[in-house]
């Protein structure tokens, strides 16, 4: 594949992985999710559970965006220095599975409520836990965007 369209598909690649995130927080808004009050933040997953299901179905579709550019790039650069571009591929693999990994917790945090009607354990230290873990993934994946793009 020549370069220039190379360069092409990773500039609509990096609008794309930039567009989708913010989409997906146009529609619901993660940052409405309280640590602290788990009972109103889960009565607000269950209020908006489409508009929230789509919000991480949306960064999923990020995610694979990010991959895509991932290999673009190493495909733009892999003729400029053959170890750097393995090492930037690397860190942006890296980068991939940390913000995979965090909307796991998301996908959970839909099923908590079912846990509140039957009586589980202490639902929010569990609720607790989902979002810190999540906030955490991605604020690490941060770490390794940066080391890739660097």
């Amino acid at each position: 594949m020549k370069s220039k369209s190379t360069a092409r598909i990773i500039g609509f690649l990096y609008l794309f992985t930039i567009l989708t995130p913010v989409l997906g927080n146009a529609i619901f808004d993660e940052r409405q999710l309280k640590i602290d009050d788990i009972p109103t933040t889960l009565q607000l997953i269950a209020d908006h559970s489409f508009k929230y299901q789509l919000s991480i179905s949306l960064d999923l579709i990020s995610v694979v965006g990010v991959m895509a550019l991932a290999f673009s790039l190493y495909a733009l650069l892999k003729p400029v220095n053959h170890f750097l571009a393995w090492l930037a591929l690397g860190w942006r693999i890296g980068e991939v599975l940390l913000q995979a990994g965090g909307t796991i917790p998301n996908f959970l945090l839909m099923n908590l409520n079912q846990l509140i009607n039957t009586g589980v354990g202490n639902v929010n230290t569990v609720g607790s836990l989902l979002i810190a873990g999540a906030n955490k993934a991605v604020w690490l994946s941060f770490v390794f965007f940066s080391l890739g793009s660097i």
